[in-house]
């Protein structure tokens, strides 16, 4: 969760568990751990009190690159490993499982938003 967190530009909690699909009670119980671990801090949005923002700790920043599966030096030397096309066709599966991820969040926010709508 902390690759979807920044230090500088804080993310909404609402937001990032409608990125990360879950419900914003669910989210808060993690943002919730991630704060007493010193990793997250939950602070008002000064443009709107009601929103949470979440900008990461120099702790949750050096996590975060440290734990990141995609930081870009592992992503390098991962692809160098590959011939040429092999990596033409690993670059081409991730962008087909980006894809179908975004594709996927979108229906799920659809689905949720139409249970909402009925409840």
């Amino acid at each position: 969760m902390l690759d979807h967190l920044d230090e500088m530009e804080p993310t909404g909690l609402l937001t990032l568990a409608a990125h990360m699909g879950v419900t914003a009670s669910t989210m808060s119980l993690t943002v919730d751990r991630l704060a007493r671990g010193g990793y997250v801090v939950r602070s008002s949005d000064p443009k709107d009190g009601r929103r949470v923002n979440l900008p990461l700790t120099r702790a949750g920043v050096r996590i975060k690159s440290e734990k990141s599966v995609l930081d870009p030096e592992r992503v390098r030397f991962i692809l160098d490993q590959l011939t040429l096309e092999e990596g033409k066709r690993a670059i081409q599966g991730l962008t087909l499982l980006a894809r179908a991820s975004a594709e996927a969040m979108q229906k799920r926010q659809g689905e949720r938003k139409t249970k909402r709508s009925y409840a």
